[in-house]
């Protein structure tokens, strides 16, 4: 753009900054009136793929040549032929297309390396890389290119499908099996999806979140799963119903076989992000970023924050492209943003190692999902049968030139917990789990139940910590309205941060805690007394108002 189109156009414009043109193959700047080379408003599809770990220096390989397209001023970044080779890149561009499932014409395509500025230090290459969001949710189309499958995989996806389906069946049946063959056959067949560069790029990760009726492209250019006869093409958000629906089969079967705690599943699920996926969690996907190839380690912030609507460090329509910001400073100021947005999810996460002093107020390079939770807790965030209502409140404090976190809401000491649930042990359904507890820096998983792994987990805690409190994040209310009917609201979940007090030469000018894990439990159960339900909803004179500080 030149200096005139950039003044006119509007940061929040619903419109990329530039389309590519595909059947000229070129890069058409936008213009007021949202045109783009004389054609207005066009419909256009997005293209997601994974290049910057293979893009070549200015020296290395020159007879590699970059992507022919016009209406560019910067330097095409060119990638080496073993990923892709640019005739597989322009052929699979100009086919697109025709790929697309609907009845229209659609000539454009967002294009990252033909619609941004690729100069260093671009200021509109920033402010854009900050509208990834509206950018792809707004095109007509999203395709992925799995540049590591040569073909389409119909016959290798109907292997894989049918072995995974006969161990699942046995489950049901009388017929003999073992809780290792389905967790190997899930885990194989998640891994065989999921087998492919596309998913380890923190840039992808954020596409797919942003548009998961995204199809999948082979690297010759044809669609990667092609379906049955007549049927319509398989999108990832179909395969994430798919496994949704194989894993609520098994969850739901009477062996109770906990598929969500397979540590071979789980990794399947948390390399690929499909776990985040599959939860809808931005919270989850931004623990599984920091597992992510990245070109930069700033990449792992400016890679994911628009799946939480935010545009942090160089990416603000405000900032100084100049400044050069450092990763800790980009995770407080997301840390910051999502305690005013997100207070609740910002904290449903764990450690899996200690967080520098003052950090674990925020994600940061060992933040994972609190796998240990039930997967509800994430999932009733985004329902619309289910409402989050916030209990405590955050803000940030500089202690020593460090941001510290700090807290005011309700808590209540850990133990009452322990002694409230053993009390009334006998009046819970006995395949209930009443309370779900997740460490920091968990210890390897005993092969109990459910229900004695947690009782465990809060009792060895306490050993060490009898002063340990629970603050309360949120309590969560269902619905299932019927017709016309007024919505009828009930008790769900509650959720609470578990903190535990530093050692008293480590205080300072008040009460500074340790952040320790996370907590989730029941509301609603009916066979409890009201002083029980009363007490697990925040509302006995055993919780009293904190304020404190946090790390």
């Amino acid at each position: 753009m030149n200096a005139q189109e950039v003044s006119k156009f509007v940061d929040d414009s619903l419109w990329p900054r530039r389309l590519l043109h595909v059947p000229t193959m070129t890069s058409y700047p936008w213009t007021p009136g949202d045109v783009y080379g004389g054609h207005t408003r066009p419909n256009y599809l997005a293209f997601s793929y994974t290049w910057g770990r293979w893009r070549l220096d200015e020296e290395e390989n020159p007879s590699v040549k970059a992507l022919p397209v016009q209406g560019i001023t910067w330097r095409m970044p060119r990638v080496h032929p073993a990923h892709f080779t640019v005739e597989e890149f322009e052929r699979t561009i100009r086919a697109l297309p025709a790929l697309q499932p609907y009845m229209f014409q659609v000539d454009f395509v967002w294009l990252d390396i033909a619609c941004i500025d690729q100069t260093p230090g671009s200021k509109e290459s920033a402010a854009e890389i900050g509208r990834q969001a509206k950018i792809f949710q707004n095109a007509f189309c999203t395709f992925a290119w799995l540049t590591s499958h040569a073909e389409p995989c119909d016959e290798e996806y109907v292997e894989a499908t049918y072995r995974l389906e006969k161990s699942i069946s046995e489950i049901m049946s009388e017929e003999p099996y073992t809780s290792r063959s389905v967790e190997h056959d899930f885990a194989n067949f998640l891994n065989f999806l999921t087998d492919d560069p596309w998913f380890t790029s923190l840039w992808t990760l954020q596409e797919a979140f942003l548009c998961p009726e995204v199809i999948f492209l082979a690297r010759n250019g044809q669609v990667w799963l092609k379906g049955n006869p007549g049927e319509e093409i398989p999108r990832l958000k179909e395969i994430l119903m798919w496994i949704e629906f194989l894993t609520s089969i098994v969850q739901d079967s009477r062996r109770n076989f906990n598929l969500h705690s397979s540590p071979e599943i789980q990794g399947a699920l948390e390399r690929s992000g499909l776990i985040g996926l599959l939860l809808g969690s931005p919270m989850v996907l931004l623990s599984v970023a920091y597992h992510r190839q990245a070109t930069s380690e700033l990449d792992r912030v400016y890679g994911i924050m628009q799946v939480f609507n935010l545009r942090l460090g160089i990416s603000r329509p405000e900032a100084d492209t100049t400044k050069r910001f450092t990763l800790a400073e980009l995770e407080d100021e997301l840390g910051q943003e999502l305690f005013k947005q997100y207070p609740v999810m910002s904290q449903l996460h764990i450690f899996t190692q200690i967080p520098d002093k003052g950090k674990g107020w925020r994600v940061g390079q060992y933040s994972k999902m609190a796998s240990d939770l039930n997967w509800d807790v994430y999932d009733h965030l985004k329902s619309s049968r289910h409402r989050m209502t916030a209990s405590a409140q955050f803000s940030t404090t500089l202690v020593d030139e460090n941001l510290w976190g700090s807290f005011t809401g309700r808590t209540c000491l850990l133990h009452e917990f322990e002694a409230a649930w053993t009390a009334y042990d006998k009046l819970i359904d006995p395949m209930r789990v009443p309370f779900e507890i997740a460490l920091d820096v968990p210890s390897p998983r005993r092969p109990v139940d459910d229900r004695q792994y947690h009782l465990e987990t809060l009792q060895s805690l306490l050993r060490e910590h009898d002063d340990a409190i629970v603050l309360l994040l949120g309590c969560c209310e269902s619905t299932w309205a019927l017709g016309r009917r007024p919505a009828s609201w009930k008790p769900c979940h509650a959720v609470g941060l578990i903190l535990i007090p530093y050692a008293d030469s480590e205080v300072r000018n008040g009460t500074y805690w340790q952040r320790r894990g996370v907590v989730s439990w029941k509301l609603g159960e009916p066979r409890y007394p009201a002083e029980m339900r009363m007490f697990l909803q925040g509302e006995t004179d055993s919780w009293t108002a904190t304020s404190g500080i946090f790390g």
